[in-house]
C-alpha cells in the first residue's frame, strides 16, 4: 500500500491577518486656555447669583435675621444648596471656638447663649409666618432621640369666601314685609338718593359760582 505525503511549503500557510487600527479624526477642536477660564468664570457668576437670588427670596418671604454679630464676629452661617435651598444655623463648635477664642465650658456657654437668640429669631418668624394667609403649616417632627424638632410651612393660596347678594325674596321673609312693601321701600330708598345726589349737584354749582364771582371781585379791586 502506496501512502501519501502532502508536503505543506511555508508559502501556502495562511498568515493571520493583521487589522490596521482606524485613525480617529476629531473635528471638534479642544477649547483654548482662555475659553476655559471663561467657561469657569461664567459658572462661578451663576452659582453666586443664584445663591444671592435665593437668600434674596428667604429673606423678603421670612423676616429672619440671617446673621447674628457677636463677639465681632458671626456665629450663624447660613448654606445655599444647588438647587437654591437656604438653611441657617449655627456654626460648628471648631468655628464657634475660633470666632468666640473660648474653650470648653465656656465655649459651650458660649454656644448655649448664640443657640437661644438662633430660637428668638426663629420665634419671630413663626410669628410671622402663622400671621400670613399665604402660609400654612405642613408638619412638626420629632427625632427619633427626641432631641431635635422640626417644624415646617407651606406656601398656599388664601382662601377666598364669595357670598351671593341676598334675593328679593330673601330680603323680604328676613324683614317680615311683603314683595309689594320692599318694592315700596326700594323706590323711596332710589327717591331719597336722587334728591340726595340733586343736592349735592346744587350745592357743588353753587360753590363754584361763588368762587367765580370772588375771583371777579378780587381782579375787579386789583384794577382800581
Amino acid at each position: 500500500m502506496n501512502t501519501q505525503t502532502q508536503v505543506v511549503t511555508q508559502s501556502e500557510v495562511q498568515a493571520p491577518a493583521v487589522v490596521a487600527a482606524t485613525p480617529t479624526l476629531n473635528l471638534v477642536p479642544q477649547p483654548s486656555q482662555a475659553e476655559r477660564e471663561a467657561a469657569e468664570a461664567k459658572a462661578f457668576a451663576d452659582a453666586q447669583a443664584k445663591k444671592t437670588q435665593a437668600i434674596a427670596k428667604f429673606e423678603t418671604v421670612v423676616p429672619f435675621k440671617l446673621e447674628q454679630e457677636t463677639v465681632g464676629a458671626r456665629a450663624l452661617e447660613r448654606k445655599v444648596s444647588k438647587a437654591g435651598a437656604v438653611k441657617v444655623q449655627l456654626a460648628s463648635k471648631k468655628d464657634c471656638a475660633a470666632l468666640s477664642g473660648l474653650k470648653g465650658g465656656d465655649l459651650d456657654a458660649w454656644r448655649r447663649m448664640r443657640m437661644d437668640e438662633l430660637k428668638a429669631d426663629q420665634s419671630k418668624a413663626a410669628a410671622a409666618l402663622s400671621g400670613d394667609n399665604n402660609w400654612s403649616g405642613k408638619e412638626i417632627v420629632m427625632s427619633a432621640k427626641g432631641d431635635v424638632i422640626t417644624m415646617k410651612w407651606q406656601k398656599v393660596l388664601p382662601q377666598t369666601v364669595s357670598i351671593a347678594a341676598p334675593t328679593d325674596e330673601q330680603i323680604a321673609k328676613s324683614l317680615g314685609i311683603s314683595m309689594d312693601e320692599l318694592k315700596a321701600f326700594k323706590e323711596m330708598q332710589a327717591e331719597v338718593k336722587a334728591k340726595a345726589a340733586q343736592a349735592e349737584a346744587e350745592a357743588k354749582e353753587l360753590a363754584a359760582l361763588e368762587a367765580e364771582e370772588n375771583a371777579r371781585l378780587a381782579t375787579k379791586q386789583a384794577a382800581e
